[in-house]
């Protein structure tokens, strides 16, 4: 079982719904969501797209997503699952950045792509666990990361700030793993 950005995600909306993502009640499984979320992956997975191909474009078409890649040091990294121990994130671009890390003379910074002209909370966080998550395969928390807006601007969010409310949500989380709480575990 992976702790996923979806789950941290969720957990700082209402704790019950990261348990619910954590633990589905298969017979009441619905997998639909609410149709403005539709919408705002829509946009995200143009806006991904889009920028993406640019990158490709920039780089000779040279865009692996392979996060085994990482100690090889390509420039960029697109659409690349992050994994380590339990945790496990996605990353729409990963960018080389001149701060050494367990890999060499260089690390990496994430950057999301959104469905959103200003970046929310929730994206924020979610920036920040996949930059905690990169950080622990790397060995070097990165300092920063990008959200890329519907606007196509990019903007800076720093992350060292943060690091410490993922620690705190994983602790929660893998909490619940390890012993579910019964009194999640009971459906209305």
């Amino acid at each position: 079982m992976f702790i996923t950005s979806s789950v941290v995600r969720a957990h700082s909306q209402c704790p019950r719904k990261a348990f619910l993502l954590l633990y589905p009640d298969t017979s009441q499984s619905t997998d639909k969501s609410h149709a403005y979320v539709q919408i705002l992956e829509e946009r995200a997975r143009v806006n991904q797209a889009k920028h993406v191909a640019e990158i490709r474009q920039r780089s000779g078409n040279s865009c692996p997503s392979d996060a085994n890649l990482l100690s090889t040091g390509p420039e960029f990294l697109v659409n690349v699952i992050i994994r380590n121990s339990d945790l496990e994130a996605h990353c729409d671009v990963l960018t080389k950045v001149k701060t050494s890390s367990g890999l060499g003379r260089y690390s990496y910074e994430p950057t999301l792509v959104t469905g959103t002209y200003s970046p929310t909370p929730e994206q924020k966080l979610g920036l920040s666990f996949t930059g905690y998550v990169l950080g622990q395969a790397q060995k070097n928390l990165p300092f920063a990361g990008i959200l890329l807006n519907r606007g196509e601007q990019a903007r800076k969010i720093l992350l060292t700030d943060s690091y410490a409310s993922i620690k705190t949500i994983l602790r929660t989380l893998r909490g619940w793993i390890e012993n579910p709480p019964l009194s999640h575990l009971r459906r209305f």
